[in-house]
């Protein structure tokens, strides 16, 4: 069952893109004795600068789904069908999706950002949905290993691998950070703080923007007061763009500019309009040059299902997370009334035949993949930075995540 032709949406000229139904997903099973399809409900948000971000995702999954369709789906008897609802970066549209869907779906995954779980936190709770693989670093359900499973790691690691870059390479210590006022940009910014303060050092200023959107004027007169070396951005492509053209236009070209990778659309643009190298982090290998087959595979089939898409690290991710998850279908039960569990399980430590990512369950951080790569430029390979230790959660944020959410909610 293959994806029907995308409609295109009008954007910035570095931000123009196609919408692919894919994000959120979610796996409905339509009678325990008698499974005869799978069912993918999407919450993906299609508004407010994040359409690159949602439909790389999207597009990554995707080729999964039609690679295994194409050869008759699920165990090669089970087809896999999509369904999408837009969210446009909303808590209470993400909320509103999965009130309308969760007696359908058991699963969530792909989720970009922690929205949706903030969202779904009650029906996570009830156990009638189970986040696997969301592409989301923050704290909620870090702690949950039987309830959750992630890919990626906690936006921690990618803070602390940017920031070692900053110290130990580039020889610099004047830190500002640049972040959301969300749960993914507190997150990273109270990981920037705890890690510096590990170092006896200290943030010398921060500043945010408000969520969905690029008000981004108060925190370049604030940050480019203290004249920074290095700035830290905990945000996403359109207003780090933004954010960015604007503060070195304040004496601070010469700043080094690091960035979390869904900055990732806006790098090349950076560099090339304004001759500004800009850092990222990455959870996974550079998608346009590493050698691994997972990723040669991957180049192989978005060629092949989205010939006229640029790779990215998103897609990859994923890409990746996608390829594990039919992997632990095909080896369960799927006529089990409640198999969900058991497939957490098995994700945990199961890898699928020419799997050659290097994954290793963390407990701690209950994520698979450990490693974040340093993104300097696309076109040469990514250094890998493996946590020496794993980073734990800061209570005191996941508590908050949870009285927003209180505050939010509906009954459901």
């Amino acid at each position: 069952m293959f994806i029907k032709t995308p409609k295109m949406v009008i954007m910035p000229n570095f931000l123009k893109i196609s919408f692919y139904t894919m994000l959120a997903v979610s796996v409905s099973i339509l009678s325990p004795k008698n499974t005869k399809e799978i069912t993918l409900a999407t919450s993906l948000p299609l508004k407010l600068g994040l359409e690159v971000a949602g439909t790389d995702i999207s597009a990554g999954m995707t080729t999964i789904i039609n690679k295994v369709n194409k050869t008759g789906g699920i165990g090669g008897k089970i087809p896999l069908k999509i369904l999408m609802e837009n969210d446009s970066n909303k808590i209470e549209a993400s909320r509103d999706n999965f009130i309308s869907m969760f007696e359908k779906s058991k699963i969530v995954t792909g989720c970009l950002g922690p929205d949706v779980l903030l969202s779904s936190l009650s029906l996570i709770k009830q156990k009638k949905v189970s986040p696997i693989f969301c592409a989301s670093g923050d704290v909620l359900f870090r702690d949950s290993p039987k309830e959750a499973l992630f890919f990626r790691p906690p936006i921690a690691f990618e803070v602390k691998a940017l920031l070692d870059y900053a110290i130990d390479v580039k020889l610099r210590t004047k830190i500002a950070v640049f972040y959301e006022e969300s749960l993914f940009g507190s997150s990273g910014l109270k990981a920037a703080e705890h890690y510096l303060k590990s170092k006896g050092m200290k943030i010398v200023v921060s500043d945010s923007y408000p969520k969905n959107s690029i008000s981004i004027i108060s925190a370049v007169k604030k940050i480019s007061r203290e004249a920074p070396s290095v700035i830290l951005c905990i945000a996403h492509a359109l207003p780090a763009y933004n954010f960015i053209r604007q503060i070195i236009n304040e004496n601070l070209a010469d700043c080094l500019f690091l960035g979390v990778g869904e900055m990732f659309p806006i790098q090349q643009m950076i560099r090339k309009s304004r001759g500004i190298e800009l850092v990222l982090s990455s959870v996974t290998p550079n998608p346009f040059l590493s050698k691994l087959k997972v990723v040669e595979e991957y180049r192989k089939d978005m060629a092949t299902f989205f010939p006229n898409r640029k790779l990215s690290p998103l897609s990859l991710e994923a890409y990746l997370a996608m390829q594990l998850m039919v992997s632990g279908l095909e080896k369960i039960d799927l006529e089990e009334d409640n198999f969900v569990p058991k497939l957490i399980g098995l994700l945990q430590y199961h890898k699928p035949k020419d799997f050659d990512l290097d994954l290793k369950f963390d407990s701690v951080n209950n994520c698979l993949q450990g490693g974040v790569w340093i993104n300097i430029n696309p076109d040469v390979e990514w250094e890998v930075k493996k946590q020496a230790e794993p980073v734990g959660q800061d209570v005191k944020l996941l508590e908050t995540a949870q009285a927003a959410e209180r505050d939010n909610r509906k009954d459901v």
